[in-house]
């Protein structure tokens, strides 16, 4: 205890002789975690999660200078090119804040890559405080497994791009784009989504959706066949809309459901998989609706109403 009191004192003063017991103390402290080595006393010693993209250089240990930059500062290419402070970005570990809200006009692998021809060595997206993101309080690795139609889905050897998107990277943010002068170390994390990832609940819940889904697309289908045999032919009505928006809505889930949902595996491209989750929650609504207007039709016609 008087030891690491003492290395707390030393790490309140300034010089080589504070970083270098920094870096000796918080370094079995760091693994997996980017660490805040120099800067101001409000983010000085500062543990964030860093959670690699699956296009990122998957290993890295690297202790950079850290620049933060704003959307101000891209073009509006894809890969962007970096037209911000004099000097560029080489050599730096980059913090974009806001990047889900600002920069929705190219992936994030094309984001990374924009760094990384800047010469950057680490691409880290990050959140204001006080934002809605924010205030949901994310835990980093949800994203791990995002990539859109054109991405190559890999990064050039040595480009490292983690996801600090927590709450406690706000301090961060704010003190660099006050002009702080920072140098952080960076490692990958372990996080959480991981397991969540490759937990037997998840395999679980992903075969009772399944087998609701064709149940129900077998009962939509039997019940289509029944009316087609009682009426002598197919007669498009309320009912039968309802049964079709069914077949196809369950089908549609069962294939979001088994592949790849909430970008758990990677398989999907984020436009195909939020397509589907749309496409089956719009198919969902659209078959309440109908049975809504075959119940009341139903009963109008029994005298109920």
């Amino acid at each position: 205890l008087s030891l690491t009191m003492w290395a707390s004192a030393v790490a309140s003063r300034s010089g080589l002789l504070r970083d270098v017991v920094l870096l000796a103390f918080l370094a079995p402290c760091a693994r997996a975690n980017l660490v805040v080595i120099t800067g101001p006393a409000s983010v000085r010693g500062l543990h964030l999660s860093a959670a690699p993209f699956a296009f990122s250089t998957p290993t890295f240990d690297l202790t950079a200078p850290v620049r933060v930059v704003s959307r101000e500062d891209w073009s509006d290419d894809c890969p962007p090119v970096y037209t911000g402070q004099t000097g560029g970005l080489a050599g730096y570990i980059v913090v974009v804040p806001d990047v889900g809200s600002r920069f929705d006009y190219c992936s994030l692998e094309m984001l990374a890559r924009g760094a990384g021809n800047e010469g950057a060595v680490a691409w880290l997206p990050a959140l204001h405080s006080g934002t809605i993101a924010d205030i949901w309080a994310p835990v980093p690795g949800f994203a791990t497994n995002y990539w859109q139609l054109g991405d190559e889905r890999a990064l050039p050897a040595g480009i490292v791009a983690a996801d600090v998107r927590q709450r406690a990277v706000g301090a961060l943010v704010a003190e660099l784009e006050g002009g702080a002068h920072v140098v952080a170390r960076l490692q990958p994390s372990e996080t959480p989504w991981e397991g969540y990832r490759t937990h037997p609940g998840l395999w679980a819940w992903k075969a009772v959706m399944a087998v609701h889904s064709i149940s129900t697309m077998e009962l939509a289908v039997c019940r289509i066949y029944s009316y087609v045999r009682s009426d002598g032919g197919v007669r498009w009505g309320t009912i039968n809309f309802l049964f079709v928006a069914e077949i196809v809505g369950n089908a549609v889930r069962v294939v979001y459901v088994l592949v790849d949902p909430f970008f758990t595996q990677g398989l999907l491209p984020r436009q195909a998989s939020v397509s589907l989750l749309a496409l089956s929650s719009a198919l969902a609504t659209l078959s309440a609706s109908l049975f809504f207007v075959y119940y009341c039709g139903a009963a109008a016609s029994a005298g109920l109403v």
